[in-house]
C-alpha cells in the first residue's frame, strides 16, 4: 500500500514512517513528489492517474473548497482527513499518535471500497486528546470505516 502525506504533515513525517513500514508499504511526502507550492487540486488530479495512493491530510478546511471536494473524489483514493488541530501538537507527539492509529489506518484503507461517483473517501480522525473514550470512539470510527 502507498501512502501519500500532504503538505499539511511534515515531510521527516513520511520519510521516518516510510523506514518503519520499508518493505511493506510505502510513504511519501507531497514535496517528495511535487513542487511546494503545487495547488491541491493539481496533485490530487495527477495522483488520479496512479492506483492505490492513501492520502493522509491535515487540511481540515479541503472540505469548504467545492473544487477540491471534486477532485479528491474523482482521484478515488482512500483520504484520511486529521482532526483540527493536530498540526499544533508538538511534532513528537505527532509520531506516537499516528503511530498507535497507522495498523488501524491500514485496516481500514484495505477495506474501503469504491462508490460509483464518489470515488473512495474515508475520514478518519486522529484526534489529538489522550484517554480511553477518545481512543475508543476513535476505533469505533474506523471499523466504522468514516
Amino acid at each position: 500500500m502507498r501512502f501519500f502525506l500532504d503538505n499539511n504533515l511534515a515531510p521527516k513525517l513520511a520519510r521516518g514512517f516510510h523506514q518503519f513500514v520499508l518493505g511493506e508499504h510505502e510513504v511519501v511526502h507531497l514535496r517528495d513528489r511535487f513542487s511546494q507550492e503545487t495547488p491541491d487540486v493539481e496533485w490530487m488530479q495527477q495522483l488520479a492517474d496512479e492506483s492505490g495512493w492513501v492520502i493522509l491530510s491535515g487540511d481540515v478546511a479541503i472540505g469548504r473548497n467545492p473544487h477540491e471536494v471534486e477532485a479528491w473524489k474523482a482521484a478515488g483514493h482512500t483520504i484520511f482527513f486529521l482532526k483540527a488541530g493536530w498540526t499544533n501538537i508538538e511534532f513528537w507527539q505527532q509520531v506516537q499518535k499516528l503511530a498507535r492509529c497507522f495498523p488501524n489506518i491500514v485496516d481500514c484503507a484495505r477495506r474501503s471500497k469504491p462508490r460509483v461517483g464518489l470515488g473512495r473517501s474515508l475520514a478518519a480522525i486522529l484526534s489529538d486528546r489522550s484517554g480511553s473514550r477518545g481512543r475508543a470512539a476513535r476505533q469505533r470510527r474506523l471499523e466504522a470505516g468514516g
